[in-house]
């Protein structure tokens, strides 16, 4: 059942603390917030550039979704993505790799997965 704390508790389930109830409060208002700032209707169209920097592995991973969703929202958006990474290669101390002075993708291919 759920309290008007927002917590949801049951005869076997668990039970926020002060701290907890205090916490998922915050929580519920900056969800409210992202959600108005989501359906604010937009007043001008947008103009100009936008240059967004990220980790490779964000550009990879998570920015897709949302550079389409952006790219949805306003269709005259041109994106460009531009890479620039140096690859890191970790491993464990004394695995055969670390006695090489370099390292290429072909030796890692015959390694087993890290």
């Amino acid at each position: 059942m759920r309290s008007d704390t927002g917590c949801s508790t049951a005869a076997h389930g668990v039970e926020l603390t002060d701290d907890g109830r205090h916490f998922l409060a915050h929580a519920y208002l900056i969800e409210s917030a992202v959600a108005d700032a989501q359906n604010m209707p937009r007043l001008a169209e947008a103009d100009g550039d936008m240059l967004l920097a990220a980790m490779s592995t964000l550009v990879g991973y998570f920015l897709p979704e949302h550079i389409h969703r952006l790219s949805t929202l306003q269709p005259e958006l041109q994106t460009q993505t531009l890479i620039e990474s140096r690859q890191r290669l970790w491993l464990t101390t004394g695995h055969t790799p670390t006695f090489r002075a370099q390292v290429i993708l072909a030796d890692m291919a015959k390694e087993p997965l890290m």
